[in-house]
């Protein structure tokens, strides 16, 4: 007796990517948040208490190790941010 003669379908992801002019056009009117990754457009997850409260810890312990120093951070909520992909850490000195 045959039970099945096809072969499984299998599911494949398909990457689209945009140019950053896409993704400011999109971004500004999507209901979503994205960040755009090398070209990508990935959607971002709403923000948590434990995520702010993390946040918050860390922005605190920094303003304690450059409380001495010309350097300094800053934040700001970003509806849909640029990340740029880099393999070297950068800090800024004002």
């Amino acid at each position: 007796m045959v039970i099945a003669q096809e072969k499984p379908t299998i599911a494949t992801v398909t990457k689209t990517f945009v140019t950053l002019e896409e993704y400011r056009a999109i971004a500004e009117t999507a209901e979503e948040r994205y960040e755009y990754c090398n070209g990508e457009m990935i959607v971002m997850s709403g923000g948590t208490v434990t995520h702010s409260a993390i946040t918050i810890n860390i922005l605190v312990y920094l303003g304690f190790l450059l409380r001495d120093t010309d350097f300094r951070y800053s934040t700001r909520l970003m509806n849909n941010p640029i990340t740029i992909m880099s393999q070297i850490p950068a800090f800024l000195n004002e």
